[in-house]
């Protein structure tokens, strides 16, 4: 069979499905299958940099740092689905109800978190306009918050003011009524009628001008206090809108905020509520494609392939490790036996040796006393020669 050239695409899609392109030669049914499981591998990476690059966009302002996330976890779910679909084939065949259950569980955990950036997306316009609801109502929410916890300091200072306010309304009202009762008095129009400044004229009079001199006083000498009072409701106003400026600042469009709100539409819309689970059960199959094109294409020749491949490198493993066992034995044997027939040599000059030793004194006996040896002259002769004294 004439040898195929495959295309640059075909390498590239064959990489994606974690295939051996050598063991797809000569099999166009099993290469059209494994471009089918890269497309779908292709299609999912970047789905999952997209929308991982829109999370990106939804926490920071930087291009570069959204682009580089993006490219980053969409790498990662890359290598996932990859390893995937690598653990479902050759021996992975045959114990794969358990492995498969663990991945599709591990597909459909990323499915469910690529699918809120993604409805976030589809929903912005919505999410938009319930998102500045809700920033209204937690507003709201501060406010009262900020509010009650000031009140303690605030409510003192203003029943004191506004009982200073009082005392001063009362005073000012009583002088008005006895100054328009002086007037009436004398332009005739109340009173007894007589125009002119009468007794009674005079006693009005009189009396309309203590009023005033008491209330010119109390104001003159509460001013102190309420402009003491006024200055630290003021500092508690401005610590108050300070709070409520901390949260304006901090109150955002980010991604938890924009979860919230899609939440908040979800519970209050009925209608959306069904299509949000269905674009997210479509979502999550997008995430499932590569598992699904897997257990849907069933690639037993490759496997069969990667499974033969795979016993004959254990095989040939197992051969050459037992040919270097059986030389390293071989050998150990071999120079066991060389050390044995050393040691023995060695031992048999020792006790050549030794036997020549022992027999010395009793030859120098005999050639000193020209006789044959006994026990009692061989034992003097030996005290004599190593301790150097004859018994």
């Amino acid at each position: 069979m004439d040898e195929q050239k495959h295309t640059t695409t075909d390498k590239i899609l064959w990489w994606l499905s974690s295939a051996d392109a050598e063991l797809l030669d000569g099999n166009r049914s099993e290469q059209r299958k494994f471009s089918l499981i890269g497309l779908s591998i292709l299609f999912t990476w970047i789905f999952a940099t997209a929308v991982w690059a829109y999370f990106f966009s939804t926490v920071v302002d930087n291009v570069l740092i959204v682009l580089l996330g993006g490219l980053l976890m969409g790498g990662i779910v890359l290598t996932i689905d990859r390893v995937l679909i690598a653990g479902m084939q050759g021996t992975g065949q045959n114990k794969k109800t358990g492995p498969i259950i663990f991945r599709v569980a591990l597909a459909l955990c990323l499915g469910a978190f690529m699918a809120q950036p993604a409805l976030l997306y589809l929903f912005k316009k919505d999410i938009d306009v319930q998102l500045t609801f809700d920033q209204e109502v937690k507003k709201q929410q501060t406010v009262a918050e900020v509010k009650r916890s000031l009140l303690p300091q605030m409510a003192p200072l203003l029943a004191q003011r506004d009982s200073l306010a009082g005392i001063q309304n009362a005073l000012d009202t009583q002088t008005l009524k006895l100054r328009s009762s002086f007037l009436a008095e004398t332009d005739g129009s109340g009173g007894t009628g007589k125009v002119g400044i009468a007794a009674i004229a005079k006693a009005k009079k009189t009396e309309y001008d203590l009023a005033l001199q008491q209330s010119t006083l109390f104001k003159s000498s509460s001013t102190p206090l309420l402009n003491k009072i006024n200055t630290e409701l003021d500092t508690l106003t401005k610590i108050q809108n300070n709070k409520i400026a901390a949260f304006d600042k901090q109150a955002g469009d980010g991604f938890l905020a924009r979860i919230e709100a899609l939440q908040h539409l979800i519970e209050a819309n009925v209608a959306l509520r069904w299509r949000y689970f269905l674009l997210l059960s479509i979502i999550m199959l997008i995430e499932l494609a590569p598992i699904l094109s897997k257990l849907l294409l069933n690639t037993t020749v490759y496997n069969q392939r990667l499974v033969l491949e795979e016993g004959y490198l254990l095989n040939l493993d197992r051969e050459v490790f037992e040919k270097k066992y059986s030389e390293a034995k071989k050998y150990a044997d071999a120079m066991h036996q060389s050390n044995l027939e050393s040691i023995n040599k060695i031992f048999d000059q020792t006790n050549e040796l030794k036997d020549d030793i022992d027999k010395k004194p009793m030859n120098d006996y005999e050639l000193h006393n020209r006789g044959p040896a006994t026990v009692n002259g061989l034992l003097a002769h030996m005290k004599k020669t190593v301790l150097g004294k004859h018994t």
